[in-house]
């Protein structure tokens, strides 16, 4: 994996978050190898960057709505 050099403590942190969740799940489900954990890691993970993509996103909308407010507010002063 080639990254650049700005980007390996977030890749380390990503790789030691994953292995967190992996020994979590070995311990709480029965699975048949490393492969349904890896995937039930990634469904996690994934599940949760939408939910953080879907409110960042509302959060802008909202945020770009309310400075066209204050701009038409200030257009009319």
């Amino acid at each position: 994996l080639n990254i650049d050099r700005s980007e390996e403590e977030n890749l380390r942190n990503a790789a030691e978050l994953i292995n967190q969740k992996v020994d979590r799940y070995q311990k709480t489900f029965t699975y048949k190898d490393m492969q349904d954990l890896l995937s039930m890691v990634s469904l996690e993970v994934t599940s949760k960057m939408l939910k953080l993509e879907k409110n960042e996103h509302y959060r802008n909308s909202q945020l770009t709505r309310k400075l066209a407010d204050i701009e038409t507010l200030l257009d009319e002063q």
